[in-house]
């Protein structure tokens, strides 16, 4: 809830400020999936968890990417 509440706030403020509110959600994410990847969880835990992981940075490099042709 409070993840959307960023979002939903900028959404007043226009599309860099979703961007930004959206970047801090990716990395409070991509931290929680590293941690949850080094924590050694085994198989096929740990294939999941890196799946969702990398599926993250992607979402936060677009992200980024976007926020800098703004």
């Amino acid at each position: 809830v409070l993840t959307k509440g960023k979002v939903v706030l900028a959404n007043l403020a226009g599309d860099e400020a979703i961007l930004k509110a959206m970047k801090t959600n990716e990395e409070q994410t991509n931290s929680k999936y590293e941690n949850a990847v080094e924590a050694g969880y085994p198989e096929p835990v740990h294939s999941v968890l890196q799946r969702a992981l990398s599926d993250e940075q992607r979402h936060k490099a677009w992200i980024e990417a976007t926020l800098g042709e703004l």
